[in-house]
C-alpha cells in the first residue's frame, strides 16, 4: 500500500515527481497517530487529519490517489516489495518508512500495515528508539545498489533481487534470522520508547479531550473510554508477554549447556573404553559399562535438539502473540486518539470540513483492532500447546539423565576393582560434567515452571477482554452512525 498500485507496478509517478526532495524534516509530535485506507490497488480512501497536515496535502489531493504519491526516493524498493508481499499473503507488516511531503520535505515513521476486508490500513508514529539511525544507514546502502544496478541497464527487477539479497545478508549480520525477527524486536522496541515518550511529557496513549457536548460528542468521549479500558486490560497481558524474552533466553542457554555436557561425556566415555579395551579382560565390564554411558549421552543429545526445536516453536508463538497484541494496541490508540481528533474539529470549526476521508473510519479502525484483539488471544491455545511439547521433550531429557546417572554409579562399583589412574581421572570428570548437566536440568525445569506460571497469568489477565470489545462495539458503532 504504501509502495505502488499493485505489487507488480513498482515504477511510479512519485519517482518523477517535479517537487525534489528536501534535506528538512516535517515536524509532528510522538503523540501523533495518523492512518489511512486504501484498496487493493493502493488508491487512498481514508485518512486523518494529522496525516494530511503532515503530509501537506489536502483530503482533495489524496483522495483515490495512489499512496505512493507519499514515496520518498531515498526509500528502497525491496522495502516495498517485501511488504507488498506480506500483506498481500494476508499477513500485517511492520517498517520503517521515510515519507515525502507535498513541499519536498520527509518525515520517518513506523507503519503497521494490515489487510482488511476492503483493502489496506497503515496506521503510524514517529519513531523514537535508537534503531532508526541503524536502519537509515542500511536504507542507504541498499538503495545505493539498487540504483547501481539500475543505472547498469539491469532493470529494476534484478536491482530489488540484489537488494533483497544484501538486506537478508544485513540483517542476519545484526543477528536475525528473517525479517519476522527483526520486525518482531523492532515494533515492540518502538512501542516502549513512544510509550515512556509519552509518559515522561504527561500524556497517555490516547490524550484527553473534555470537547464535544452534543450527542456525536458524547458518542465519541464513549469511544475514546472505551478504547482506554481496552489498553488497560491489555497493558498487563503485553507485560506478561514481553517477560517471556527473558525467561526463553535462560531456556535456551541452559539446554546448549546440557548439550555440551552430553557430547564431551560422550568422549570421555569413549577415551575410557580405548583405555579399558588396553587393559584386555581386566577392563571388560567396565568398558561395557563407557559404551552404555556414550550410548546414553547420545540419546541426551537428540532429546536436547527436541527441546530446543520445541522452544523454538513456543518462542515463535509467543512472538507472534506478542507483535499481534501490539498491533492491537497501536490500533485501539489509533481509534481513541482519532476520536479526540473528530471531537477537536468539532468543536473549532463546526464539524469535520473532510467527511469524505473521515466517513465510517471509526468503524473500520474498530473492526481492525477487534480482529487483531482476537487473533492475538486465540494464538494463547496454541502457545499452551507448545508449552506442553517442551514440558514432554524436558521430562524425556531428565529421564535419559537418570538412566546415565544409574550406569555412572554402577561404573563406579567396578572401577573399585581396578588400578586404572586414567580412567579414574575419566571416571572423575565424567561425575563433574554429569552434575553438571543435572543442575542444568534442574535449572530448565524451575525455568519451564516459571513460564507455565507466566502463561497462566497472562491468560487470567486476558479474561474479559472480549467482554470489552463486545462494550467497545455499542460505542464506537454509535459514533460511526452520527
Amino acid at each position: 500500500m504504501l509502495a505502488a498500485t499493485s505489487s507488480q507496478e513498482m515504477s511510479t509517478a512519485a519517482d518523477t515527481e517535479e517537487i525534489a526532495a528536501s534535506e528538512e524534516s516535517r515536524a509532528f509530535q510522538i503523540d501523533e497517530l495518523f492512518f489511512s485506507t486504501t484498496d487493493k490497488k493502493g488508491l487512498i480512501g481514508k485518512a486523518n487529519h494529522v496525516f494530511m497536515r503532515v503530509s501537506a496535502f489536502s483530503a482533495d489531493e489524496l483522495r483515490n490517489k495512489p499512496h505512493n504519491i507519499i514515496r520518498h526516493p531515498d526509500m528502497p524498493r525491496v522495502v516495498f516489495k517485501v511488504l507488498w508481499e506480506y500483506i498481500e499473503d494476508s499477513r500485517p507488516i511492520v517498517a520503517y518508512v521515510k515519507n515525502r511531503a507535498k513541499d519536498g520535505r520527509y518525515y520517518w515513521v513506523v507503519a503497521l500495515v494490515s489487510p482488511t476486508a476492503e483493502g489496506y490500513l497503515s496506521v503510524r508514529f514517529k519513531p523514537s528508539s535508537p534503531l532508526l539511525s541503524t536502519v537509515e544507514g542500511l536504507y542507504r546502502h541498499l538503495r545505493k545498489i539498487e540504483k547501481s544496478i539500475e543505472q547498469s541497464g539491469k532493470g529494476k527487477p534484478a536491482a530489488i533481487a540484489a537488494s533483497r539479497q544484501e538486506l537478508h545478508t544485513q540483517l542476519r549480520s545484526l543477528g536475525f534470522a528473517n525479517y519476522d525477527e527483526f520486525m518482531y524486536l523492532m515494533f515492540q522496541q518502538e512501542l516502549q520508547s513512544r510509550e515512556a515518550g509519552l509518559a515522561s511529557i504527561g500524556i497517555g496513549l490516547i490524550p484527553r479531550n473534555d470537547a464535544g457536548k452534543s450527542t456525536r460528542g458524547n458518542s465519541l468521549h464513549s469511544t475514546i473510554h472505551s478504547c482506554n479500558r481496552l489498553l488497560t486490560s491489555l497493558n498487563p497481558v503485553f507485560a506478561d508477554l514481553a517477560s517471556y524474552f527473558s525467561v526463553n533466553k535462560q531456556i535456551r542457554s541452559k539446554c546448549e549447556s546440557v548439550t555440551s555436557l552430553s557430547m564431551s561425556i560422550r568422549m570421555l566415555a569413549l577415551n575410557g573404553a580405548i583405555d579399558a579395551e588396553k587393559l584386555g579382560t581386566l577392563a571388560s565390564g567396565i568398558g561395557k559399562i563407557l559404551d552404555w554411558l556414550q550410548s546414553l549421552s547420545n540419546g541426551i543429545t537428540a532429546e536436547c535438539e527436541s527441546l530446543s526445536t520445541a522452544l523454538a516453536k513456543l518462542i515463535l508463538e509467543v512472538n507472534g502473540i506478542i507483535f499481534n497484541l501490539g498491533a492491537a494496541k497501536l490500533q485501539i490508540a489509533m481509534t481513541g486518539s482519532f476520536a479526540s481528533e473528530l471531537l477537536q474539529a468539532s468543536s473549532t470549526d463546526g464539524g469535520d470540513n473532510d467527511r469524505g476521508m473521515t466517513d465510517g473510519a471509526i468503524e473500520m479502525l474498530h473492526a481492525s483492532f477487534s480482529e487483531t484483539t482476537k487473533r492475538a488471544l486465540a494464538s494463547f491455545t496454541a502457545a499452551s500447546t507448545d508449552l506442553l511439547q517442551l514440558r514432554r521433550a524436558l521430562d524425556r531429557l531428565k529421564a535419559s539423565a537418570r538412566s546415565l546417572r544409574s550406569v555412572y554409579v554402577t561404573g563406579k562399583i567396578e572401577m573399585a576393582n581396578l588400578e586404572s589412574s586414567q580412567l579414574k581421572s575419566i571416571f572423575s570428570d565424567l561425575g563433574s560434567h554429569l552434575r553438571n548437566a543435572e543442575a542444568n536440568l534442574q535449572g530448565l525445569d524451575e525455568q519451564i515452571d516459571t513460564l507455565q506460571a507466566q502463561l497462566q497469568k497472562t491468560v487470567r489477565d486476558a479474561e474479559g477482554i472480549d467482554a470489552l470489545i463486545a462494550d467497545a462495539d455499542k460505542s464506537l458503532l454509535g459514533a460511526a452512525a452520527l
